[in-house]
This record gives structure tokens, sequence and C-alpha cells, in this order.
């Protein structure tokens, strides 16, 4: 559909909707590589979805770093995906609004559990 859509707002909308559906999807890889099907690596789920979100949204005249801080934490999918969405929506979000007219960018990300 994204190569059809002839307007730049068609295509963007059609972008963010197939990296939303990209971050649920990852997140089931992820669970189906465990062995009890029940829990998350988000730590290692960040890291990949955050170097396909880099690769979909780089831009040539921009450079933008991307720093996670994620403390080993293992969720459930039905927490997972949720925290998959937000970093989605934090990347993308910083991509499309903070950079403007920059040369470089630095998109930092931490995650810790409470005790």
């Amino acid at each position: 559909q994204s190569y059809s859509a002839d307007n730049a707002h068609a295509k963007r909308i059609l972008k963010d909707s197939q990296m939303r559906v990209n971050s649920i999807a990852m997140v089931h890889e992820k669970l189906y590589q465990t062995e009890d099907f029940s829990e998350v690596d988000i730590n290692q789920y960040f890291e990949e979805l955050s170097v396909v979100i880099h690769k979909t949204m780089k831009r040539s005249e921009t450079k933008v770093q991307i720093d996670l801080d994620i403390t080993p934490i293992k969720l459930p999918i039905t927490q997972a995906i949720p925290c998959g969405l937000l970093l989605n929506e934090i990347i993308t979000n910083s991509y499309k609004h903070a950079f403007k007219g920059k040369k470089r960018g630095r998109i930092i990300v931490s995650l810790s559990k409470k005790l």
C-alpha cells in the first residue's frame, strides 16, 4: 500500500502503522524464542527494535545516535507489547520532531525496575 500512496502524508501514516505492527510482531518473535513462552527479555527486544526503527527512520541529513540504558528485565507479553509500542513512539517522534534542521541528534532511553 505504501508504494501506491501518492501523497507524502499518506505514506508517512502507512510507515508509522508498519512500524507499530513490526513492534508487535517482534515481541511475538522474541516470545517464541524463549523456552517457556511466557516472558520476553526487554533489554534484547529494545536493542533489536531500536535498530529496526533507526534503519527505517534515518535520514541522510541528520545523524542520530540511540543510546539505551535498559536494566535486564523479563516481562510478560501483556506488558512487553505496550513497552515496545512506547519505545517505537519515543524514537519515531524524536526523529520527526526533535532534530529538524540539525546535523546531529541523540535519543537516550532508560528503563529500570522499581523494587
